[in-house]
């Protein structure tokens, strides 16, 4: 009997240790073929950038069409918001700097502090919502993450989206991508744009005519005033109103507004059509509108007639006579597209990878800001070399370091933005400003009003940084300009001041002591 019971209990633990093995060994053959059938990373690398080239072409050739349709720019944006998340991961992923790499760049960044006024820089990093620093290994699995949500968004959407798109008419303008670097077109705004000029072209009721009022809101320097600009600017709007009004409206005084409407003439007639555009600095109460709409119906204001307010805070909605608009700031995925094609002049940086990722961390500490970006894209175009690039990267660093304020809320911010106060820059070159002396930014405007170049101001931001002019007092300084008339220009009105040095305690009581 026990005979038995040993053998039964022997042939049982024969049946367990054969399961065993048989499970470990097909445990590792499909291991060994799963791997031997996973892409390698060169491989993942290959098929994004195919993936890329054919969504860029799908893109492009949407976007030299005139699409009226909200859906289909809908997927536009999809197809283009999954595109520039590819060139971030792929650009990251190729362009990298390792660990060596990049301490060789910081240290070039912190020879910026050894000539300048200002204490040392040390390395800031912001990270945003959809990117930043990380690792090897991090940079991989966001490179399998895009390339998953590529062939996802072309399947979905591609095939499609081509077909219908072709149905448009053509625009008469060159490739997006050189458009861009002639400050010709609206990055990434192609939807807002369609919603504005819809409004402005909408026919209104001749039997009622009402004045059409279209909030657009935003964060401030977000891009709501060069969204109405670009909207009055295209070819089926200009030459659709008589006139064009424009209105900064500080503390919510509508009294001059209320003006222009009872100027307007009081037959309605459609070839007398207004534009109004309002830009408010603050809230404005209920009251002020309702005479202000009061005052449109009871003077019959031309039919067609309209007005585009614009405000930080989303209570003006209330006033929409249509769907409000608003305006948010772009990821850093598109940020950093738009800073790649303004820089380097195509969608293509690995030709230059050194740079390229030198130009990814300028982008980051840049954080949003579209003029920042115009600045110190005319900086890096000027010398193409990587310690050039590294002393801009120290100069961002060092400036968040000297305006801490500024960066307090997680958002992306105007750099030059004087409204709490003077905004210290730090300088690059003793020669600038000789002695202790500091530059500082009193106000930022932008102004259509010289009437040639010979008026604009001769010292540029590069001028200030890197010491080519000497500056005392109070002057002017060109921050950018657009390239094609009617010409704006960007300038900041700046003083050179007096730094202050402290002195500690110890050391006032050590001198009194000498003395």
């Amino acid at each position: 009997m026990e005979e038995a019971s040993t053998k039964i209990a022997d042939a049982i633990l024969c049946a367990i240790m054969g399961e065993v093995a048989n499970r470990t060994i097909s445990f590792l053959v499909g291991k060994w073929r799963s791997k031997q059938m996973s892409p390698t990373e060169e491989e993942r690398l290959a098929s994004l950038r195919r993936l890329l080239s054919r969504v860029l072409a799908v893109v492009e050739e949407a976007e030299g069409r005139r699409i009226t349709s909200l859906a289909m720019l809908q997927q536009l944006n999809t197809l283009r918001t999954e595109m520039h998340r590819g060139y971030y991961a792929l650009d990251r992923f190729s362009c990298g700097v390792p660990d060596d790499e990049g301490d060789k760049v910081n240290e070039v960044s912190r020879s910026f502090a050894l000539q300048s006024n200002f204490s040392s820089a040390k390395r800031l990093r912001v990270h945003g919502g959809g990117g930043g620093g990380g690792s090897v290994g991090e940079s991989a699995h966001q490179l399998q993450r895009a390339l998953a949500r590529m062939e996802a968004a072309l399947e979905d959407v591609g095939p499609e989206f081509a077909r219908l798109s072709d149905g448009y008419p053509r625009l008469f303008r060159q490739p997006y991508s050189v458009y861009l670097l002639m400050d010709r077109c609206m990055f990434g705004r192609q939807m807002e744009m369609e919603h504005v000029v819809n409004f402005l072209l909408h026919a209104d009721d001749q039997a009622r005519p009402r004045l059409g009022v279209l909030p657009i809101v935003g964060p401030g320097k977000v891009g709501k005033s060069t969204l109405i600009h670009h909207a009055c600017a295209d070819d089926r709007v200009r030459g659709h109103f008589s006139r064009v009004v424009f209105f900064r409206a500080s503390g919510g005084d509508l009294t001059a507004v209320e003006r222009e409407i009872a100027l307007a003439p009081d037959d309605g007639a459609a070839d007398q059509r207004v534009l109004i555009i309002v830009e408010l600095d603050g809230d404005v109460e209920e009251g002020p509108w309702r005479r202000l709409c009061s005052a449109s119906e009871s003077r019959r204001v031309p039919c067609g007639s309209k007005m585009i307010v614009t405000n930080r805070s989303d209570k003006i909605v209330n006033i929409a006579t249509t769907l409000p608009l608003k305006l948010n700031f772009f990821t850093p995925e598109a940020y950093w597209y738009f800073f790649k094609v303004r820089t380097f002049g195509s969608t293509d940086a690995t030709e230059h990878p050194k740079l390229a990722s030198i130009a990814m961390e300028i982008a980051r500490e840049l954080n949003g800001c579209f003029i920042a970006a115009n600045i110190f894209r005319g900086i890096l175009k000027s010398s193409m070399n990587a310690r050039s690039w590294s002393l801009a990267l120290g100069t961002l660093r060092e400036f968040r370091k000297n305006n801490l304020s500024l960066f307090s809320a997680p958002r992306p911010v105007d750099y030059w933005d004087s409204s709490e106060g003077p905004v210290r820059v730090p300088i690059n070159s003793k020669s600038t400003c000789p002695g202790r002396h500091g530059f500082v930014i009193l106000d930022n405007y932008e102004t259509p009003s010289f009437q040639s170049d010979a008026e604009a101001p001769v010292v540029t931001v590069q001028d200030v940084l890197y010491g080519g002019a000497r500056l005392q007092g109070k002057f002017d300084v060109l921050a950018s300009r657009s390239h094609l008339p009617p010409h704006y220009y960007y300038v900041f009105n700046c003083e050179v001041r007096t730094t202050q040095r402290v002195v500690s305690k110890k050391k006032k009581n050590r001198k009194t002591a000498r003395s």
